[in-house]
């Protein structure tokens, strides 16, 4: 495949399997700490009882998503971190109400990595590539819904 006349590398899956179990649990892992970032997704729990997830920095919760029909930014955040060859990129977010997929634009300078995100609970994703990259965007059916600097 080719961006803007150069090469992507084109990734199937976040290297964790299909789709994590829908099935919210409080207290269960979600989705493992992913392999570059440690990051990982916990069940939650919203008000009148919508689903809900947790996203971890190791054992700090740095967002809360919660389900719901209005879906305002379905790129929620990305962050970047390690050095050097242990470099990483991660984004999360919520799919958009009627949406089942959306796959993910990580960028920097003219490399660009395609991904399709782990779909968590039919309604959230998180994903991550390693190396740094400086922006993310979030694609469904070859329409862009968002887009982000890395931070």
């Amino acid at each position: 495949m080719r961006l803007n006349g150069e090469p992507a590398d084109v990734y199937c899956d976040a290297g964790l399997g299909g789709p994590a179990d829908a099935d919210l649990r409080v207290g269960e892992v979600l989705v493992p700490a992913l392999p570059h970032s440690g990051w990982a997704m916990r069940p939650g729990c919203g008000g009148s009882g919508r689903p809900a997830v947790e996203v971890y920095d190791g054992e700090d919760c740095v967002d809360v998503l919660v389900a719901t029909r209005l879906v305002r930014d379905p790129l929620r955040g990305a962050r970047r971190g390690g050095s050097g060859k242990h470099s990483w990129t991660l984004a999360w977010g919520r799919l958009p109400h009627g949406v089942e997929h959306v796959y993910l634009e990580f960028r920097r300078r003219r490399l660009v990595r395609i991904i399709s995100p782990v779909i968590v609970a039919g309604q959230f994703w998180i994903c991550e590539v390693p190396g740094s990259y400086s922006s993310v965007a979030a694609f469904t059916d070859g329409v862009r819904l968002a887009s982000l600097t890395v931070g």
